[in-house]
C-alpha cells in the first residue's frame, strides 16, 4: 500500500511540476513573441514612412550571417506600380539588389494580402496601396527568428532539467512525507498482529474445555465444573480485552464520549484508593496517600476513574511485598497534579519510549499477570482527551513515578 501511495504521491506531483513548468515557458515563449511581433510591426510602420538614403551598403537576399538585430538597418521601402513593377526603393544605409527583389515581388500576391513573412528570404513585408502605386516595407526578421528558436531550445533544455530535479526532489519528499504513514502502518499491522495473537489464546483454551467438555457429555456440571469456570474465565479475558480494543479504536476515530462537566477529581482519587487497599494488605504492600480536597477538573467522570484504576492496578502489580505505593494528589499553580510511585520496579529510559504503545510490556515474562498492554494506551488517549499530560520518572533505587497533570477548574 506504502508503495502505491507513494507512486500516486510522486504523480501527482510531477503533473502539478509539468503543467506549471508548460505554463510558465509557454508563457515566457508567448510573451516573446508578442514581444518581436510588435516590434516587426512598428518597423514595418516606420519603414513605410522612410526616407531614401545616399552611400549606403548592399543589402544581400538570403545572406543573414550576422544574424543582426532587425530595424531600421535591415529596413526598406519598395514603391511599385500597380502591376507591381519596381518604381523606386528606398533604403536606409543599404544597398537593396533591384533584379533579385523584382523577383521576389513578383511571387508575392500584393494585391490581396497586406501583410505577411516570406519565409525563404526572412524577411517580414507589409503593403500599403494608394491610387497609383504600392508602397511595400520589408524587414530583416532573420536574428529574431533564430533568437526565437534558441530561446525555444533554451527552454527545453531548462525545463527538462527541471523536471529532473523536481522528479527526484519528489522521490527525497515521498520518504519524507509518507514516513508518519509508513510508521502508521507498521503500527496498525502489529496491532493487528498482536491483537490476533491475544485471542488466540482464550479461544485455544475455551475450545478444549469445550472438547472436554463434549467428551464427557453425560457427566453431571458438579463434575465437569471446573472447566466450565475456565471457559467463563477465558470468555471475561476476551471480553475485556475486546472493549479495551473498541475503546482505543474509538479514541482514534475521535468517537469518545465527550459529556464533561465539573467534577471533584480528589473524590475520584479517594473512591479509586479504597479497593486496592485490601488488595495492597494481602500482598505486604504499604499503601500512603496525601490528598488535597476538593480539587476540580472539568471532564468524564468515568474516563478519569478508568484513568486512576488502570495506574493503581499497575502499581499493584508491579510492586513486590514489603514494597510501598505512594499516592499524592495537589494543586500546582493552576494545575492538578497526581503522582502514583511505587517501589520494586524500574522502566529504563529506552522502555519509556515505548509503555504508551499497544500491546506493549516492559516484563514479558508477566504477560497474563500484566495485562494486555492495552492500559496505559488506554489511559493516554483519555488523557489527551482531557488536555492532560502523563509524565514518568524512574529510577532503580526509588522505583517508578507516574504523574498525572490536568488543568484546574473552579468547582
Amino acid at each position: 500500500m506504502i508503495k502505491k501511495l507513494r507512486k500516486k504521491f510522486i504523480w501527482i506531483t510531477m503533473s502539478c511540476v509539468t503543467l506549471i513548468l508548460i505554463i510558465v515557458f509557454g508563457i515566457l515563449c508567448f510573451s516573446n513573441y508578442h514581444h518581436m511581433q510588435q516590434e516587426i510591426d512598428d518597423n514595418l510602420s516606420r519603414t513605410l514612412m522612410m526616407q531614401q538614403k545616399e552611400e549606403i551598403p548592399k543589402f544581400e537576399f538570403n545572406d543573414h550571417k550576422d544574424d543582426k538585430a532587425f530595424g531600421m538597418h535591415n529596413a526598406f521601402r519598395v514603391e511599385t506600380d500597380l502591376n507591381g513593377t519596381i518604381i523606386s526603393i528606398h533604403a536606409m544605409n543599404l544597398d537593396v539588389d533591384q533584379e533579385s527583389l523584382q523577383n521576389i515581388l513578383s511571387t508575392m500576391d500584393i494585391k490581396d494580402k497586406q501583410k505577411g513573412i516570406l519565409q525563404s528570404q526572412s524577411l517580414a513585408y507589409q503593403i500599403k496601396q494608394t491610387s497609383s502605386n504600392y508602397q511595400i516595407a520589408f524587414v530583416d526578421i532573420s536574428a529574431n527568428l533564430k533568437d526565437m528558436k534558441n530561446l525555444i531550445i533554451t527552454s527545453m533544455i531548462v525545463g527538462t532539467f527541471a523536471f529532473l530535479a523536481f522528479l527526484l526532489l519528489s522521490f527525497i519528499l515521498s520518504n519524507w512525507a509518507l514516513r508518519p504513514v509508513q510508521h502508521a502502518w507498521d503500527q496498525q499491522k502489529q496491532f493487528v498482529a498482536d491483537a490476533s495473537h491475544e485471542l488466540k489464546t482464550p479461544l485455544t483454551v475455551i475450545l478444549a474445555d469445550s472438547d472436554i467438555l463434549l467428551a464427557h457429555a453425560n457427566d453431571t456440571i458438579d463434575h465437569q465444573v471446573k472447566w466450565i469456570n475456565s471457559i467463563q474465565s477465558e470468555a471475561q479475558r476476551m471480553k475485556k480485552l475486546v472493549e479495551s480494543l473498541l475503546f482505543l479504536a474509538k479514541s482514534d476515530a475521535n468517537r469518545l464520549p465527550v459529556e464533561f462537566q465539573n467534577i471533584n477529581f480528589s473524590d475520584i482519587v479517594w473512591n479509586c484508593i479504597l479497593p486496592f487497599e485490601s488488595i495492597a494488605y494481602e500482598h505486604g504492600i504499604h499503601l500512603h496517600s496525601e490528598i488535597e480536597n476538593d480539587l476540580y477538573v472539568s471532564g468524564n467522570e468515568a474516563q478519569l476513574k478508568q484513568v486512576m484504576l488502570i495506574f493503581l492496578d499497575n502499581a499493584c502489580k508491579y510492586t513486590p511485598a514489603k514494597g510501598k505505593i505512594s499516592i499524592h494528589l495537589k494543586k500546582n499553580n493552576e494545575k492538578l497534579v497526581c503522582k502514583i510511585h511505587n517501589t520494586g520496579s524500574y522502566i529504563s529510559k529506552e522502555e519509556q519510549a515505548h509503555i504508551f504503545e499497544r500491546f506493549y510490556r516492559c516484563d514479558k515474562a508477566r504477560v497474563h499477570e500484566g495485562g494486555y498492554g492495552l492500559g496505559l494506551p488506554i489511559a493516554k488517549s483519555i488523557m489527551d482527551a482531557h488536555h492532560g499530560q502523563i509524565q514518568v520518572e524512574s529510577n532503580e533505587v526509588e522505583g517508578c513515578c507516574f504523574q498525572l497533570i490536568l488543568p484546574l477548574k473552579n468547582g
